[in-house]
């Protein structure tokens, strides 16, 4: 009888363990946004923006981003603006500055990196009540 409650015990404290270690949020570092978004182009394939998908405005565009701070749209450079992030990683920001022309300004604001991967990234940015959001995915 004794053993059932030691082995209920431990496997309390683990299912405890295992949700205090799921809940937990780890961040990207800035470094590692820089230097991901900076070798390879990217396709917008979600971009959501006060409620509304507006993915579709860049489907024909690939985005670079430059080590000097620029992000520029082809195959036509149509408009340019620039990047920096935080030097922070609680959370990662991603500031997109300088678009001008529709439908690029709604790039403009401080993105949180909420996933930063070989293929994926994920931006997102409150505005109020709204949440914005981007998923870039890399082309090969």
């Amino acid at each position: 009888m004794r053993k059932l409650k030691n082995l209920g015990i431990r496997l309390a404290l683990f299912a405890s363990l295992i949700m205090v270690v799921s809940a937990c949020t780890t961040y990207v570092s800035p470094k590692k946004v820089e230097r991901i978004i900076t070798v390879d182009s990217w396709k917008i394939t979600s971009f959501v923006f006060n409620g509304t998908d507006i993915a579709s405005q860049f489907s024909d565009k690939t985005v670079g981003f430059g080590e000097s701070g620029t992000i520029t749209f082809f195959p036509t450079i149509v408009e340019t603006g620039s990047w920096t992030t935080s030097s922070g990683r609680k959370p990662t920001l991603l500031y997109i500055q300088g678009f001008v022309a529709d439908p690029y300004f709604n790039l403009n604001d401080d993105w949180t990196v909420v996933e930063c991967g070989k293929f994926t990234v994920k931006l997102e940015s409150e505005v109020g009540s709204t949440t914005n959001t981007i998923t870039l995915i890399k082309i090969e």
